[in-house]
């Protein structure tokens, strides 16, 4: 079971943080087996990540700013 938690936070009028955070609980042997897998990658999986999500957020702040 995966559950993908997204938080918004206003900071100012022109600034909003967003988190975002991962929760995977295995329920049988194979899914176990997966994420000790994913373990041994979590570094390069977690930078992999977090540029992705940086692309993602600043590709939202560009479509606001041109929609407003």
């Amino acid at each position: 079971m995966t559950m993908m938690t997204t938080e918004l936070v206003a900071l100012s009028k022109n600034r909003t943080r967003i988190m975002l955070s991962f929760d995977i609980k295995p329920l049988n042997l194979s899914a176990r087996l997966l994420v000790q897998s994913l373990k041994l990658a979590k570094t390069s999986l977690t930078k992999k990540f977090k540029l992705r999500a940086a692309e993602y957020a600043k590709t939202l702040e560009e479509r606001h700013q041109r929609g407003a």
